[in-house]
């Protein structure tokens, strides 16, 4: 369950806030723990330490057509974290078992409200059904980690 939160953060720290250097140095972190998830899905996309740190761009610079590996990577890293954690089935993203997955995170987070779970609940369902027909695992990671950290930027 822990594992599934921080792949979460991973997605929303590449998104949300990508110029950011507390949140890129923080996403560093989280890389650079030894977690078997992690090291296997790094390896199989090609993300390192050093790519994340240099990743500050903004959204538009990534969207640009030079920046297509750059999109790649990060999007295979993301599909396959989700892979691993069984939140994604080849191609498709298991959204109600991501749900259930964050509003068990959330009933244990005294502070999460009602309303903060219903918020995040609405993103990962309106962010599912952007990906639903696409069958690029790794054209899917960028699409679902792009979305969701853009609509959670707050």
């Amino acid at each position: 369950m822990k594992g599934f939160y921080l792949i979460l953060c991973a997605c929303f720290a590449v998104f949300i806030t990508i110029e950011s250097k507390e949140a890129v140095k923080k996403y560093t972190e989280t890389l650079s723990n030894e977690h078997a998830d992690r090291n296997v899905c790094r390896n199989a996309s090609g993300i390192t330490t050093e790519f994340i740190e240099n990743l500050n761009k903004t959204e538009e610079e990534l969207e640009a057509p030079e920046m297509e590996e750059t999109r790649h990577k990060v999007g295979c890293y993301i599909s396959c974290l989700m892979q691993e954690k069984e939140i994604m089935s080849g191609s498709e993203i298991q959204v109600q078992k991501i749900i259930d997955m964050l509003k068990s995170l959330m009933d244990s987070n005294e502070k999460a409200s009602q309303e903060t779970v219903n918020i995040i609940t609405g993103v990962v369902q309106d962010c599912g059904k952007q990906v639903e027909n696409m069958t690029n695992a790794c054209e899917i990671g960028w699409k679902f980690g792009k979305c969701t950290g853009k609509i959670l930027a707050f």
